[in-house]
């Protein structure tokens, strides 16, 4: 670690870090962090990270990221992510993102996206779909879909998902997913963003942005924005969606939807649906259901629902989903959840799921949870009524009811 003083200059070898005050320039090697302040440059390797302050200007190789600041310029290789502040331009060659903020222009190569802030222009590509909220602009390559609310701007690869919240700038490389890995449930509250990976559900409060990966169902609540891959569903209010192959997105008052072969969209006051073949969706006033083959959702006022290939909400084959108003419930086949206020559940086949306000169930296959301010985790065959405060964990056709305590039951107990 080399800390220098006004108007020094440090060399260093693989593995360090440089820390420079005003007016000093910084040489680093493979692996180094240099953060620079004002009037600095920083010239980096490969594998280097260069948050730069106003005035400076980095230039990166391969894998290398470059944050700028306003008045910054990055050239960027193959592979790289340049996120750039207002004033700043950036050049990217082949499979690079670049956000860009306000007066900003982008010049991208082959399967490179750029979604950019106000007064930005951009050309987009085969296949591209750019749904941008106020005065945004957005390029997208084949296959990727950006949605961006008024002032923000994902920048995504191939097969990625960026939601990005007000102000906020994500790049990602690809088929990354972040936070979350797979499998993983993120309830998130005001003002958060949540990123997940395949076969995860997350239900959003206002203001919240989730992004998700194939096969993933995302219900958003007024004021939020949903960008989903291949097979996704989609059901907002308020924001704009923006959807690839097999994808349904249907919209709150003031949106457009393109619909598919032999739809049925019978709409109430405001919202628009877009729904796919042989779908039917009937919407109360400032509702929004999106919907997969097959499906039928009638929703309560302001609730939304988003369900998969054959599913039914409140009614699909064995399914039975009653949800009281502000609540989102995202479920698989055959699954059973009547949720409270503010409640969300997340059930694999056969589950029973109900909850009480505020719990959160995650259950395998033929499981039954009735929960009480608790958080069960069954495994096949079980039923697991808990009293509030309880947790149960269970194993093959046990049955665990508790009062007060947590019981962690073997095979026939």
């Amino acid at each position: 670690t080399t800390p220098n003083a006004g108007g020094h200059t440090s060399s260093n070898a693989t593995g360090q870090t440089t820390s420079n005050a005003a007016g000093q320039t910084s040489s680093n090697a493979t692996g180094q962090t240099i953060p620079n302040a004002a009037g600095q440059t920083s010239s980096n390797a490969t594998g280097q990270t260069t948050p730069n302050a106003a005035g400076h200007t980095s230039s990166n190789a391969t894998g290398q990221t470059t944050p700028n600041a306003g008045g910054q310029t990055s050239s960027n290789a193959t592979g790289r992510t340049a996120p750039n502040a207002g004033g700043q331009t950036s050049s990217n060659a082949t499979g690079q993102t670049t956000p860009n903020a306000g007066g900003q222009t982008s010049s991208n190569a082959t399967g490179q996206t750029t979604p950019n802030a106000a007064g930005h222009t951009s050309s987009n590509a085969t296949g591209q779909t750019t749904p941008n909220a106020g005065g945004q602009t957005s390029s997208n390559a084949t296959g990727q879909t950006t949605s961006n609310a008024a002032g923000q701007t994902s920048s995504n690869a191939t097969g990625q998902t960026i939601p990005n919240a007000a102000g906020q700038t994500s790049s990602n490389a690809t088929g990354q997913t972040t936070p979350n890995a797979t499998g993983q449930t993120t309830p998130n509250a005001g003002g958060h963003t949540s990123s997940n990976a395949t076969g995860q559900t997350t239900s959003n409060a206002g203001g919240h942005t989730s992004s998700n990966a194939t096969g993933q169902t995302t219900s958003n609540a007024a004021g939020q924005t949903s960008s989903n891959a291949t097979g996704q569903t989609t059901a907002n209010a308020g924001p704009t969606s923006s959807n690839a192959t097999g994808q349904t997105t249907t919209n709150a008052g003031g949106h457009t939807s393109s619909n598919a072969t032999g739809l049925t969209t019978p709409n109430g006051g405001g919202p628009t649906s877009s729904n796919a073949t042989g779908q039917t969706t009937s919407n109360a006033a400032g509702q929004t259901s999106s919907n997969a083959t097959g499906q039928t959702i009638p929703n309560e006022a302001g609730q939304t629902s988003s369900n998969a290939t054959g599913q039914t909400t409140p009614n699909a084959t064995g399914q039975t989903t009653p949800n009281v108003t502000g609540q989102t419930s995202s479920n698989a086949t055959g699954q059973n959840t009547p949720n409270a206020v503010k409640q969300t559940s997340s059930n694999a086949t056969g589950q029973t799921g109900h909850n009480a306000g505020g719990q959160t169930s995650s259950n395998a296959t033929g499981q039954t949870t009735p929960n009480a301010g608790q958080i069960p985790s069954n495994a096949t065959e079980q039923t697991a009524p808990n009293a509030g405060g309880e947790t149960s964990s269970n194993a093959t056709g046990q049955t665990t009811p508790n009062a007060g305590p947590t019981s962690s039951n073997v095979t026939g107990h």
